[in-house]
């Protein structure tokens, strides 16, 4: 009885023994042996033996997944951008301004801000902002035709020294000598009107030339339609790089984004011209035998379009547009089938294990994703 009481003590000195040295309570010096308490001393209270630095944790490697890696774009890369956008909305070059907060818009993914919903939502805004204003472009006035002065028509007057006589009527414009001008459009000769299709995919595709170069000439790189420094373009991982590139949607091909084209019967301009009179008069009919008056025709008001002389377009509806038959409104181009819209293939070699042959695999190193061939990265193929 006497031994077991005695076995137990021991054991349990010794369980205590352990539980000290496993906690850090106790420092065995590997020199002499020496019993030292952890103080936070550096060396052994009886040799002076340094004791070896304890080793540092070592975190568990983080799987970078498409919503991890936050913060691998500077936070002044986008203000940059803004600012860039800002001055071109100030110069009334709106669809320059709507391409920058766009680019800040894709670029505001990657950032590590607690606020990046409420930031992205102000640069949506921004972009459809600018988007409208860019819808109006410049037109020929309809009153002036273009010359900017203003325009009196005479009736039943053949004995004008200037002017261009149609039917019974004569214009006479007053000239640079009068000093009259147009009061539509103030004497330009042009108006601010809702562009057609045509013409707003003209001036988007000026804007996005003038675009690249300016990107070019701040030795940006294109990822997909995204413009980025050129010192985190080699930074980014393969999912990263398509979380980028396929921010900004590519646009259907045949309608340029807009999910529209124009109408091919009207032009764009939601009516066609009246076919039965001349600008809405038709000459008046005779045959009641009236008496007229000598060198005069007199004209009526057409019927057919009740003197408007144009008449709405049937195949549109008089909306100059009708819905794109390629990307049935939806503006946008086809999603790719690779990759299913993500942008990135798992890797064919390692086959997403990021490993091959016990190392990292060389072909997508060390990633496991690679970006998609097929549509670049884009999520969409042309």
């Amino acid at each position: 009885m006497r031994n077991r009481t005695i076995l137990i003590r021991i054991t349990v000195l010794v369980l205590a023994f352990g539980a000290a040295v496993a906690f850090g309570a106790l420092r065995i010096c590997r020199m002499c042996g020496h019993e030292n308490d952890n103080q936070g001393g550096v060396a052994c209270s009886h040799c002076n033996a340094l004791f070896p630095e304890p080793e540092k944790p070592v975190a568990d490697p983080v799987d970078e997944g498409e919503d991890s890696g936050d913060g691998y774009i500077p936070r002044h890369v986008i203000d940059d951008e803004i600012a860039e956008g800002q001055k071109h909305l100030q110069d009334q070059k709106y669809e320059l301004a709507r391409l920058y907060f766009l680019n800040a818009l894709s670029l505001a993914g990657g950032t590590d801000l607690m606020e990046s919903d409420m930031r992205s939502e102000d640069l949506l805004a921004m972009v459809q902002s600018a988007e409208l204003a860019s819808r109006n472009v410049r037109k020929t006035c309809p009153r002036c035709g273009g010359s900017g002065q203003r325009q009196i028509v005479f009736e039943g007057l053949r004995s004008l020294s200037r002017g261009t006589t149609i039917g019974s009527e004569r214009a006479l414009s007053m000239e640079g000598d009068t000093g009259v001008r147009c009061q539509e459009c103030g004497g330009d000769g042009t108006v601010h009107a809702v562009g057609t299709i045509d013409e707003m995919k003209y001036v988007r595709g000026r804007a996005a030339a003038e675009y690249s170069r300016l990107q070019q000439t701040r030795r940006f790189e294109p990822l997909g339609g995204t413009w980025v420094p050129p010192h985190l373009v080699d930074t980014l991982t393969a999912r990263q790089k398509a979380t980028i590139m396929r921010s900004i949607v590519l646009p259907c091909r045949s309608c340029g984004g807009y999910g529209r084209s124009d109408c091919r019967r009207c032009a764009g301009r939601g009516h066609t011209e009246c076919r039965n009179c001349t600008e809405g008069r038709v000459p008046e009919d005779r045959s009641d035998n009236r008496v007229q008056r000598i060198g005069t025709n007199r004209t009526r008001e057409c019927d057919t379009c009740q003197g408007a002389g144009t008449l709405p377009c049937r195949s549109c509806n008089e909306a100059g547009t009708i819905v794109c038959k390629a990307c049935e409104g939806a503006g946008d181009a086809d999603v790719c089938r690779a990759c299913t819209a993500r942008g990135y293939v798992t890797c064919n070699r390692c086959r997403g294990s990021k490993v091959l042959r016990g190392e990292a695999c060389p072909h997508c190193r060390g990633e496991g994703y690679l970006v998609c061939s097929s549509c670049k990265g884009r999520g969409r193929r042309e």
